[in-house]
């Protein structure tokens, strides 16, 4: 248990570095965030009037904007359901330090996209300093790889939207554009408190005061609400997150539009991650030692997958193939983790790289 105590007293050091304005590693775990926690908010059983005081306009993308926008991930998935990671060791995915060249460090997250991989790059998981992010030719001769910048958060979040990159600086906080058509770098939101999501042409960020929209043109800001969650998914016009409030918690669903609140389904028990799969939201609860399943349009709880092999932490990485890919502490380890939803025994796959 020393390893594990050490393990959290790391994660409050980032915690307290990203309060002061640093970047911090991504969800719950270890998870690597760069926005502060949700504010306590009880679970409503009524929809409340949207807490932002401002009008918001539709989410209608501004001429000449990309229509498609992508966030990185620590685990992603191909057209023929191929699971790459460049978080864990093991069987029945591709590492992509199998990938990429020898020495390459450590990568917190990536994207595969046009034939490219684009990995935040850095020495290890605890390390605060900025990371670096580069471009790789995706396939068995990934090449040295091009700088593209050494200025990423150390969070290694990013949003690819259409030909150009979106990052938060290192030095300033501020939300980059990097143009991936000659390389130009043009300074975008000077205050932004993290990337959150993106999908659909549109990105998500935090900024002091909230949760904002904007599209590739970066001419578009609108906020949608105050408080900041920890976890932000963006899927099909509906944006989800968690809201906690002492030991209960509950998923809300809420609109792109204006932020106003779609649905909340209460949770019988805390929760600091889910994943968004499909026509499901899952939402592990490791003290009841399951996983709970949410009809993603209308918050209706549909079933429980139970969690065979769960330590004191459960945070879903991705769904492929009809199974949940998880992370969670057993035995000293942080091994990476297969269950089928189609129920029986966890499995564990591979083992979390955290140095």
């Amino acid at each position: 248990m020393k390893r594990f105590s050490i393990v959290l007293l790391c994660i409050s050091a980032l915690l307290i570095l990203s309060a002061c304005g640093g970047s911090a590693p991504e969800v719950s775990r270890p998870v690597e965030t760069s926005v502060p926690e949700a504010e306590a908010v009880p679970p409503q059983e009524e929809a409340p009037a949207p807490e932002t005081a401002a009008a918001v306009s539709p989410a209608v993308l501004s001429p000449g904007a990309a229509e498609s926008s992508t966030l990185s991930a620590a685990f992603q998935t191909d057209d023929t359901g191929t699971v790459y990671t460049g978080a864990a060791v093991g069987e029945g995915f591709t590492a992509l330090n199998d990938l990429l060249p020898e020495g390459t460090g450590y990568v917190s997250r990536f994207l595969l996209a046009d034939g490219y991989i684009y990995a935040a790059v850095k020495d290890a998981y605890f390390s605060l300093e900025p990371s670096s992010l580069l471009r790789f030719s995706l396939g068995e001769n990934a090449g040295e790889g091009e700088l593209l910048t050494d200025d990423l958060a150390a969070d290694g979040r990013f949003v690819l939207a259409g030909d150009a990159l979106f990052f938060r600086s290192y030095a300033d906080g501020g939300l980059i554009r990097l143009d991936l058509t000659d390389g130009t770098l043009e300074p975008g939101i000077p205050d932004c408190a993290g990337l959150l999501a993106a999908a659909d042409g549109f990105m998500y960020y935090a900024k002091a005061d909230g949760v904002y929209r904007n599209d590739s043109t970066l001419a578009a800001e609108a906020k949608l609400f105050d408080a900041i969650p920890g976890e932000l998914a963006a899927v099909s016009g509906r944006l989800y997150c968690l809201r906690s409030s002492g030991e209960a918690a509950a998923l809300e669903c809420r609109s792109v539009d204006d932020g106003s609140l779609l649905f909340s389904a209460d949770l019988d028990g805390p929760a600091d991650n889910f994943l968004v799969s499909g026509e499901r939201v899952y939402v592990p609860q490791p003290e009841n030692g399951a996983v709970r399943i949410f009809d993603r349009l209308t918050g209706e709880k549909t079933g429980d997958l139970p969690l065979s092999l769960c330590g004191s932490y459960c945070v879903l990485h991705c769904a492929a193939e009809d199974a949940l890919y998880y992370e969670t502490f057993l035995d000293e380890l942080f091994p990476l983790c297969r269950v089928s939803l189609s129920g029986g025994d966890a499995e564990i796959v591979g083992e979390i790289i955290m140095f």
